[in-house]
């Protein structure tokens, strides 16, 4: 009886565990699920936050077939969750956008992109094609992270000049408030399509 007793707290545990996990994780789980169910193509994977996931995948017209996972104000950690069971041997560029929410809660620009290094380690362990790495972007409503995400960037470039197959996209050049929608922190349509032409250019180079 009390062996039972200990086999179902193990199952309720599980499952508790299981259904907190997907709470919490719930976009993640179905980009696992994608992945398991994809055909074999090689493809541009974008991955980041939501200046991600708001791209319009016919404004990218020079990277070939892409396949783009965002994050609702997506973090650095959402995107180390995914690669847990993520296989990248198909992608053939990789384009990553994160960090901004990270900061603009109120981490430290340096923790951030420490936590970035280790992304991209993880995403080395799984793959060698060309990353391209957006700055941050600066805007309007995150003026009081501005100095922090100029930390970052400057942090950001010297890595970039420093590692072969990294490469720099410089969405932090989209700074005017006229580029941004009402929210003033998402890119409006104009703003969106300068920053696909960035990714459209490191795809055409690389």
């Amino acid at each position: 009886m009390k062996a039972r007793l200990i086999v179902i707290g193990i199952i309720a545990v599980f499952f508790a565990y299981s259904a907190f996990f997907y709470l919490n994780h719930a976009q993640t789980v179905r980009y696992w699920l994608q992945d398991f169910n994809e055909r074999a193509v090689d493809y541009t994977f974008l991955i980041g936050s939501s200046s991600i996931a708001r791209m319009p995948r016919d404004l990218l017209n020079d990277c070939g077939a892409n396949k783009i996972y965002g994050f609702s104000n997506g973090t650095v950690e959402d995107i180390q969750t995914y690669l847990r069971f993520a296989e990248l041997k198909n992608a053939k560029k990789i384009v990553i956008y994160i960090g901004e929410n990270d900061i603009a809660r109120g981490e430290a620009s340096s923790l951030t992109f420490q936590q970035f290094v280790n992304l991209l380690n993880s995403i080395r362990e799984k793959s060698d094609v060309p990353i391209g790495i957006a700055s941050l972007k600066f805007s309007p409503a995150r003026e009081d992270a501005h100095a922090e995400f100029e930390t970052f960037n400057k942090r950001l470039h010297e890595l970039v000049s420093a590692t072969n197959n990294l490469h720099l996209i410089p969405y932090h050049q989209i700074k005017q408030k006229w580029l941004y929608s009402k929210d003033e922190i998402h890119t409006n349509n104009e703003g969106t399509t300068l920053f696909a032409n960035m990714i459209n250019e490191f795809c055409r180079s690389h």
